[in-house]
């Protein structure tokens, strides 16, 4: 049996190595232990969750040849909007997309449609507030025309619906219940209230959209959640262990079963995998009894949309503040969008702002000068004032070894604001946290489902969407192995792995920063001004650390 196996997997239009065939061999007998639920009416992927990254994993899988037929349900409480139109104001939350992002939403089929209305960033400035430390990327360093966009996230989420839908058999439909997916009900026919003429799981491929769904229950195979090390959480930070239920339900094949969903009026919904796309406080995450570390950063990012003086802008802004870094990201035309990252007693006094005196707090706080060395913030210490003057000779001569660099790259004014504009400003608490797994049998999370990390660097929205394109390439793979797209195996070393690494990574990264600008010592600060000026002025290293933020 495996040697034709071999054969048909070698001569199939996917493209694979020797070791990859020998791998989908080695999952092969796993698949046939499962034939048995292949004839159920049963979702394929269900998917929880229809933000922006559930709604790429469903464009993703929508629009890819390998798994187009597969039976896709997505699920989520409140209706989602696939039709976006402008409004004369942006809407407060913004996420800034890198090349990386891009190229999954090139794959999702969405790009053009987010191209259209979304606000490319050429140049970004990072500087200190407690010293002369600057540094200013420029794209075209990188051969690139920008380093990303910044887009509304409504408009991220409708673009990649409307390509889901433009890719499924017979649109995305919007069904009233769960029983109208395909969903069954053990407790009496009376629960099951939707219309004959809904679709159902049975009924083909295709995307069906099943909102508003509120899930009270998940059942899946049992599992020993201790079998698995599961990583540490990054040294420096306090520990936090959320459970929802005990998890070690001990040790057992996956087998034949499949995952359920019980929803609130007791209808059930089968699938062969389980994806959680439902946020950083995931309810599936809760169910399934992953537990989580991080900590809370005892700070509110504020995010307002404000009118800029003197035009439109292609440069993204960002000033690290002793409380909290404070970006300033070109959105539409003259309208940028701000978040500030501040304590909590500073983001509700000025989300209660006027707009004019809301743009004067936010001009003063990038507006401000260094604070000198005699000043009130810094003690009147010579030798910090010879420190930072040796900064500035130090820069520019490491700069004189690269003749190349451009005197853009010195710092320049970032523009006035002039008062907010729409909704009045808001803010939401920030904190990191982490899944010790994000896979178990039948069951993968994505997006803040998985992780949540500062929005120092604008990653958030980035690591949810590279997710979302690894996990669809992992079922693609496994589609084309004829692999089970539960298959807790397949899961882990196509899925789980390379993400966590790739996250943990920029998950310590940002933290670390988050830190470091957070201390306001007089000498550490001096140092960090140092390494900010010293960094400008070396372009490769500059240009390297760009294009590892860019994804690239």
């Amino acid at each position: 049996m495996q040697a034709i196996m071999r054969r048909v997997l070698r001569k199939s239009a996917v493209s694979r190595t020797p070791v990859e065939t020998d791998r989908c061999l080695q999952l092969l007998p796993r698949f046939l232990s499962s034939s048995a639920s292949a004839s159920q009416d049963v979702a394929d992927v269900a998917i929880v969750g229809g933000g922006m990254v559930g709604a790429a994993l469903a464009a993703l899988l929508a629009n890819n040849p390998l798994t187009a037929s597969m039976r896709i349900v997505l699920l989520d409480q409140k209706p989602q909007a696939s039709e976006w139109h402008p409004a004369p104001s942006p809407e407060l939350r913004v996420s800034t997309v890198t090349p990386a992002s891009i190229r999954a939403l090139h794959k999702a089929g969405a790009w053009e449609a987010i191209e259209r209305h979304s606000a490319p960033v050429a140049t970004m400035q990072v500087w200190d507030a407690s010293g002369g430390g600057c540094i200013r990327w420029h794209a075209q360093d990188a051969g690139m025309e920008h380093m990303g966009v910044v887009a509304e996230n409504s408009l991220l989420q409708a673009s990649l619906l409307t390509a889901m839908k433009r890719q499924t058999h017979a649109g995305c439909s919007d069904v009233a219940s769960a029983s109208a997916a395909g969903a069954s009900s053990p407790a009496s026919p009376s629960a099951q209230h939707a219309s004959s003429s809904a679709p159902d799981a049975s009924a083909g491929s295709g995307v069906q959209c099943l909102w508003p769904a509120t899930i009270k229950g998940l059942h899946l195979p049992p599992f020993d959640m201790g079998s698995v090390q599961v990583p540490a959480p990054p040294i420096g930070g306090p520990h936090s262990d959320h459970r929802s239920r005990d998890g070690s339900e001990g040790a057992a094949a996956q087998g034949n079963q499949l995952a359920t969903l019980i929803f609130e009026d007791d209808t059930e919904l089968k699938a062969r995998l389980v994806v959680a796309a439902d946020g950083g406080a995931s309810r599936i995450r809760q169910l399934a009894g992953f537990r989580t570390f991080g900590w809370k950063y005892n700070q509110r990012a504020v995010v307002a949309t404000v009118q800029l003086e003197g035009g439109s802008t292609s440069t993204a802004w960002q000033r690290f503040l002793p409380t909290g870094p404070l970006a300033l990201l070109p959105v539409r035309n003259d309208l940028a969008n701000i978040v500030w990252s501040t304590t909590p007693e500073a983001a509700r006094a000025l989300e209660q702002l006027s707009p004019e005196a809301f743009a004067a707090a936010a001009n003063k706080a990038l507006q401000d000068p260094v604070p000198s060395p005699g000043s009130d913030h810094h003690p009147n210490l010579s030798w910090l004032s010879a420190l930072q003057s040796s900064s500035a000779s130090l820069a520019k001569a490491t700069g004189s070894l690269y003749p190349g660099l451009p005197e853009s790259s010195q710092y320049q004014p970032p523009p006035i604001v002039q008062f907010w504009v729409g909704d009045q400003p808001k803010s939401f608490p920030l904190q990191l946290q982490h899944s010790g797994r994000y896979v178990r049998p039948r069951l993968a999370l994505i997006g803040d489902a998985a992780h949540s990390v500062h929005p120092l660097a604008g990653q958030g929205a980035n690591l949810g969407f590279g997710d979302a394109e690894a996990l669809a390439d992992t079922i693609m793979w496994g589609r084309s192995c004829g692999v089970d797209p539960g298959d807790l195996l397949a899961l882990q070393d196509h899925y789980e792995k390379p993400r966590q690494a790739a996250n943990l990574a920029m998950t310590a990264a940002l933290d670390g920063l988050a830190r470091t600008f957070g201390i306001q010592a007089a000498p550490f600060a001096a140092a960090r001004n140092l390494g900010l000026n010293l960094l400008n002025a070396a372009a490769p290293l500059r240009t390297s650390v760009m294009r590892i933020a860019m994804g690239l």
